[in-house]
């Protein structure tokens, strides 16, 4: 009877251990990790870093990166300053603009120019923080008439390259603005930098 006992005492260990190694084998591949753990490693990296690790890696990254599970954030960062943008890369941007919730950008670089595009002509429900860095006034009204449709904008910061013409217009657009709780407005000059508008609406404490 001990004898017997211990024979299925080493079995069920054998069988646990065994359940275990299966377990540990099973994440050894970066494609078994959950879609949750790679949605929240994506909301750390910037949106060019995505594409270009995992874009045509295989289909499962194919299709999480096409699904409107990731959020994705646009910044100015040492890969993307002075990168220019490929094709593939517009056109996932143009395909996934409904997933952008945070876009950082200078106005007079190559790149720079396509985004603004972006914002004009495409749906970008989710962008949350918009910041424009040397933009003329005159293309920064087109921006406000599209930013007025968005339902989820907080927070914007422009600063305008070497002109003050619209700025009454420019006022008007950004008060109008529904959901907007935070602004910084600055004009860029050859000596200096003025700031024109600063707000940020408190919260009320209950």
């Amino acid at each position: 009877m001990d004898k017997d006992k211990q024979t299925i005492t080493f079995n069920e260990s054998v069988k646990d251990k065994t359940i275990k190694l299966q377990d540990d084998q099973s994440i050894t591949r970066i494609e078994d990790l959950s879609t949750e753990l790679f949605v929240t490693i994506f909301s750390y990296l910037d949106c060019y870093e995505i594409y270009t690790a995992f874009s045509n890696l295989n289909y499962r990254f194919q299709q999480l990166l096409n699904s409107s599970r990731p959020l994705y954030k646009i910044q100015l960062n040492i890969a993307t300053y002075r990168e220019t943008f490929t094709n593939n890369y517009k056109q996932f941007l143009l395909d996934n603009s409904r997933n952008i919730y945070f876009m950082q950008l200078s106005a007079h670089l190559e790149n720079g120019q396509f985004l603004l595009s972006l914002i004009i002509n495409s749906s970008m429900s989710s962008l949350q923080s918009l910041h424009i860095y040397y933009i003329h006034s005159n293309l920064l009204v087109p921006i406000l008439d599209k930013l007025t449709a968005l339902p989820r904008l907080f927070s914007l910061s422009f600063i305008i390259a070497n002109t003050y013409e619209n700025i009454d217009h420019i006022y008007q657009l950004i008060f109008a603005l529904p959901k907007l709780k935070s602004i910084s407005l600055t004009i860029n000059s050859i000596h200096s930098q003025s700031n024109l508008l600063t707000y940020t609406k408190k919260r009320r404490i209950e």
